[in-house]
């Protein structure tokens, strides 16, 4: 009734709209914010949304914050898949800095490597098209 009522008749073609699909085991995500206080904070979570890893007291800068989680995306880099070496680092981080990880080291390394390999892969393809 509507087709007819703005003059589209039966011989118009519908368009059929697709809903975005969920991405179902998607990669995992630093997500950067601000908080009310005015200082920056980060968490890793997984393609789920659990957070892995956060930062507690933020940073007065998202330059900050982006070096912190630069430090551990390097850190990650570094234990090449070896969860006690990057364990170890991941206490010696906590220790200095103003992260704490909700879960264990290895679900944090394998987030970190995932969030990794989609910004290499980003950064890859965006100098192939310069």
């Amino acid at each position: 009734a509507l087709r007819a009522a703005v003059g589209l008749g039966a011989s118009v073609p519908q368009v059929a709209v697709a809903a975005k699909p969920q991405r179902s085991g998607s990669a995992a995500q630093v997500r950067q914010y601000r908080e009310n206080d005015g200082r920056f904070h980060f968490k890793l979570v997984d393609g789920e949304g659990e957070v892995l890893l956060q930062s507690r007291h933020g940073a007065v800068s998202p330059a900050d914050t982006a070096a912190l989680v630069n430090a551990l995306l390097s850190s990650a880099r570094r234990a090449d898949g070896d969860t006690e070496v990057f364990a170890a680092a991941l206490v010696d981080c906590q220790a200095k800095s103003d992260v704490v990880a909700t879960v264990e080291a290895a679900r944090v390394l394998a987030g970190l490597l995932e969030v990794d390999a989609e910004r290499r892969a980003k950064a890859e393809k965006k100098q192939a098209k310069g």
